[in-house]
């Protein structure tokens, strides 16, 4: 066979395995799909967004927000929802399919990625590794920008490893839409750069490319701002880097270190005996640590990925949802632990690593599958913002409130969703300037805050207050 023949060889037999895990990745649209959500604030905030881009909304309705949230944050997932308003029906569920459709591409370009270090098999593993295991198809069914972001960050791992010429000009639109996407997109800016640095000083790149990367990046930067203003562009990447912790705080590190370990050791339990189960966690731990050393020089830029995302985690204060954090590294985590195995099957027991890396791969997916089977069942069988009670809370602040009024409540984003007043959270100063309210809405669950008005609502779960009456006392 000539290098012609073997060449076309090579590309059939990976687009047979392209072919197949697109077939595997379809029923991703069927899992764990409804129309139920939990009581989060965020997937509020970036629908309200998307109404506000469409058009259908003057202004986002809430105020007083600068210590709870961004005004603006996650604007390119936003804008990438703001089809739905166009077509009409429920939101939540097409809002969802979108996000099912992120979650597919994410997959693909997994794959893609995995190809230009592994065999196709072992990169279609682990594209249905990262996939479909529990805690991201759990994810899969909250409207959040993850599965966005790390779909957009593996297209830009893809380009980088493509030649054509404008590649780091692709590469910069690339970095400027997950910056839009999430303030923590930054870590591939920064990782190109350095990874470039370091080509450049081995002389296997020049410093031309590093320029019109950093030039190009720079200049649609300043034209998203001068475009779209500072609030949708900058607000949230200024809001969220002014949160992170610069002084080293060591009881603080000890703590994020612990709770992300834990996050990490979650991705790998399995619902098996217990003996096995810390045998898979345990194994995958020792290929990763050994992925994370030898991607320093084979896959460079997910080795500065990797490490500078934790140091994010690490420095950023809020840490209350570990495993959702940390969840954008798990798809590295599973090819570094292909690196690993990669490692000690040719330099320990000089044999094709494929040999390894399928058994375990399908060790990791069967014991995955009882886990999975409790994430595909959804929401529906949990209490939220769909229930009695509060679609009972609901219906009564909107016969009452209209959209002058003003509500105090501990979930703004998602109380301004689903009601015609504007919201404020907890927490504001009181006596601020233009942060007065008209009601206070609190769980019965929690303890209230010391605000005094008179009770005019009250069922199983949730207590209004009308300030108003109050006030004329």
């Amino acid at each position: 066979m000539n290098g012609s023949e073997e060449s076309k060889s090579n590309m059939f037999r990976i687009s047979s395995a392209f072919a197949i895990l697109f077939l595997l990745l379809l029923p991703l649209f069927f899992i764990n799909i409804d129309e139920f959500y939990d009581w989060g604030d965020d997937f509020a905030h970036y629908l309200l967004q998307a109404k506000y881009f469409t058009g259908q909304l003057n202004e986002l309705p809430v105020y007083c927000i600068e210590s709870y949230s961004p005004l603006f944050k996650g604007t390119m997932f936003s804008i990438m929802l703001s089809p739905i308003y166009l077509f009409g029906g429920n939101d939540i569920i097409l809002a969802k399919y979108l996000v099912c459709t992120f979650s597919f591409i994410t997959g693909i370009f997994i794959f893609k990625f995995c190809a230009f270090y592994f065999d196709k098999w072992s990169s279609l593993l682990c594209a249905l590794v990262v996939s479909y295991n529990f805690i991201l198809v759990a994810l899969k069914n909250q409207i959040l920008p993850d599965s966005f972001f790390v779909g957009i960050l593996f297209l830009g791992l893809v380009v980088y490893y493509l030649k054509f010429r404008y590649k780091f000009i692709t590469l910069a639109l690339i970095s400027l839409a997950l910056i839009l996407i999430k303030p923590a997109g930054l870590v591939f800016t920064i990782a190109i750069i350095f990874d470039s640095i370091f080509k450049v000083f081995k002389k296997s790149t020049n410093t031309s490319q590093l320029l019109r990367f950093i030039v190009t990046f720079s200049l649609g930067l300043l034209i998203l701002v001068v475009t779209f203003g500072p609030y949708p562009t900058i607000s949230s990447i200024s809001w969220y880097y002014d949160k992170l912790t610069v002084l080293i705080d060591y009881q603080s590190i000890s703590n994020k270190i612990r709770l992300y370990w834990y996050a990490f050791l979650t991705f790998y339990d399995s619902d098996i005996p217990f003996y096995l189960n810390k045998l898979i966690k345990g194994s995958a731990a020792l290929l990763i640590f050994t992925g994370i050393i030898v991607s320093f020089k084979r896959n460079p830029l997910t080795f500065w990925i990797v490490i500078m995302y934790l140091i994010v985690l690490l420095m950023y204060p809020y840490d209350k949802d570990p495993v959702r954090l940390f969840s954008i590294l798990y798809p590295f985590t599973v090819i570094l632990l292909l690196h690993g195995i990669w490692y000690y099957s040719y330099h320990l027991f000089r044999i094709r690593a494929r040999i390894f890396t399928i058994p375990f791969f399908l060790i990791l997916i069967m014991a995955n599958i009882p886990n999975l089977l409790i994430s595909a069942k959804g929401l529906r069988n949990t209490t939220g913002p769909f229930d009695a009670d509060a679609n009972q809370l609901f219906n009564f602040i909107n016969s009452r409130a209209d959209e002058n009024d003003r509500i105090i409540c501990n979930k703004p984003w998602l109380f301004a969703y689903k009601t015609k007043a504007l919201c404020r959270p907890l927490g504001v100063k009181r006596g601020a300037q233009d942060c007065e309210s008209d009601y206070y809405i609190f769980n019965l669950n929690e303890s209230p805050a010391d605000i005094q008005g008179q009770e005019v609502f009250r069922n199983n779960s949730f207590c209004v207050k009308d300030l108003r009456i109050a006030k004329t006392y």
